[in-house]
């Protein structure tokens, strides 16, 4: 801690980060804390450093930002990032846990690293714009398709309304997503 300190006000930081430089988890956990920075790097908009932590140090400056910040569920990884202030990170070998029990259990994990996935992204949005667009699109030529057989061929369809029931739900499925 009072290394992390000496470092922030000698480089003149705002925010000075613990990043792990080891893990002491089990191999599933590494293994899907690894998938998850991943996802968030290729998804986010606001890129954040692999394996930090939440522990850190952070000027006046940044600790007023941060409160005025009105997030309930609070992904500090991201917000330290998307404050955009000068920072750095400071390298931690984090050993096992000496005592008691972790405070975030599984659930609370997976809803933190939700809360971490949508709300520094625009990514999603953009792919269920695309795909509503997409099934729109798709609707429309399968209309025109229905509309074709129905005008200038002999088949004649077995149930009768099914083929306007696949548009409707296929147009309204993609504004859904629109």
């Amino acid at each position: 801690l009072l290394e992390m300190y000496d470092a922030m006000r000698s480089e003149h930081l705002d925010v000075i980060y613990a990043v792990r430089s080891t893990r002491s988890e089990t191999a599933i956990k590494r293994v899907l804390y690894a998938l998850f920075y991943r996802v968030f790097l290729f998804l986010s908009d606001t890129p954040i450093h692999m394996d930090s932590g939440d522990f850190c140090i952070l000027s006046r400056r940044a600790v007023r930002l941060l409160l005025n910040l009105p997030e309930k569920l609070r992904f500090m990884r991201g917000l330290r990032a998307w404050l955009g202030l000068k920072s750095r990170p400071y390298p931690v070998a984090r050993g096992a846990r000496a005592a008691g029990q972790p405070q975030y259990s599984f659930p609370k994990l997976l809803a933190l690293a939700a809360s971490g996935l949508t709300s520094f992204s625009t990514k999603p949005l953009r792919i269920g714009f695309f795909c509503g667009a997409i099934l729109c699109f798709g609707a429309v030529l399968a209309g025109f398709g229905y509309l074709g057989v129905a005008l200038f061929s002999n088949i004649h369809i077995a149930a009768p309304g099914f083929s306007t029931l696949v548009v409707f739900l296929l147009f309204s499925n993609g504004l859904v997503f629109l």
